[in-house]
């Protein structure tokens, strides 16, 4: 029976790749600059006086952090800035498209089924960053509000899943792909007429420097 060589070493090769891919422990430590799309999507209350208010696509970017906790597991952290928007907000009678800066700091545990791939689950904290300003009103103009003038809540906590990618390209750098869900645990408005949850999802892609 012949041997067919190129087979032989198509299949070596192939092994050789798998074998790299499930040793799936994760570096002892990466930074990674990391940005992309966020598609925001509030989910209102029934009984809110909100029921129009939807979210729209916005960027950010930022920087994450991710520790080896042993095997297969990591933690990350860090800090995202983002532009979130919604539209159909209404203050005073009037209707505005609202837009403002968002800081979010993440807390997930990744597993690694494979070297490249993550599955991650934790919490968030966000905060909005200065005031928010309304925009398209044909009766009252463009302005500004505070937090609090929009009924924004300052402070934002919720639960985040995610599944990642972390494709090596030397050594130290590497590419990343992430894709994040994140939802509001409490309420986001600060009024007893203004019951919403913050929906977010992030589509980012960026570099990585591990240790």
């Amino acid at each position: 029976m012949k041997i067919n060589l190129s087979c032989l070493k198509t299949i070596s090769l192939g092994a050789l790749l798998i074998a790299g891919a499930v040793n799936a422990a994760p570096e002892p430590a990466k930074i990674g600059l990391i940005g992309g799309i966020v598609y925001s999507d509030p989910k209102v209350s029934e009984n809110g006086t909100r029921t129009s208010l939807r979210g729209a696509q916005s960027n950010g970017g930022g920087l994450l952090a991710e520790f080896t906790l042993g095997g297969a597991l990591g933690l990350e952290t860090g800090a995202y800035v983002f532009d979130r928007r919604m539209e159909t907000f209404q203050n005073g009678g009037n209707t505005y498209n609202l837009r403002g800066l968002s800081l979010n700091i993440p807390l997930l545990v990744r597993f690694y089924p494979l070297k490249i791939m993550s599955l991650g689950a934790g919490a968030y904290y966000g905060t909005t960053l200065g005031n928010l300003k309304g925009t398209g009103s044909t009766t009252a103009g463009d302005r500004n509000f505070t937090p609090a003038e929009a009924g924004v809540g300052n402070n934002d906590w919720g639960v985040a899943a995610a599944v990642g990618l972390d494709i090596p390209l030397s050594d130290h750098f590497g590419i990343l792909g992430d894709v994040r869900y994140l939802l509001s645990a409490f309420n986001a408005g600060n009024t007893n007429t203004s019951s919403w949850r913050y929906r977010d999802l992030f589509l980012q892609a960026g570099l990585r420097y591990a240790f």
